[in-house]
């Protein structure tokens, strides 16, 4: 955008320090040659700036893949964890607890799963990033964020419930 603005501006100042003698003609020729040169850097000036958004809104996915990814190994081992702590809980709490647990498993399963999904299309998306994309890629990252605290503090507080 600067770019553009300097070249506007250099043009403006052109055509305004310029008479209008006989050498009009030239002037004018050389005016429509330097708005076609104006034209083309505007258009590599929008390209460039549209190769970088797109640069960088998958620098800002890849980020989140691994941050995610990390997430749900990191609750993998925690549910895992609970299997072993309810094998040693009392016999009448065992069921219940079970219960809890496979509920807890099958939310991270659904989480992974709308990950999936979610990786799969930003995959044959990448190619055409637009500002809405990167909208709705945001509020997916925002929404599985949400969902995954709220299944971490449902694993922490899995052994109070009991009392």
């Amino acid at each position: 955008m600067k770019k553009t603005f300097y070249v506007v501006a250099a043009l403006s100042f052109m055509v305004a320090t310029t008479g209008c003698g006989n050498n009009s003609g030239e002037h004018l020729d050389n005016a429509k040659q330097h708005a076609e040169e104006a034209g083309k850097e505007v258009k590599e000036a929008v390209n460039d700036a549209r190769e970088e958004s797109a640069t960088r809104a998958t620098a800002d996915w890849e980020k989140f893949k691994t941050e995610s990814d990390s997430s749900i190994v990191e609750t993998q081992k925690r549910i895992d964890e609970l299997k072993l702590k309810i094998e040693k809980a009392d016999k009448s709490q065992k069921e219940r607890l079970k219960a809890k647990q496979q509920k807890l498993q099958h939310e991270l399963d659904a989480e992974k799963e709308k990950l999936s999904l979610r990786y799969s299309k930003f995959e044959t998306k990448s190619q055409q990033l637009s500002d809405s994309t990167k909208a709705v890629t945001a509020a997916f990252k925002q929404e599985f964020e949400h969902d995954m605290e709220r299944l971490d503090k449902a694993i922490k507080v899995f052994f109070e419930d009991k009392q």
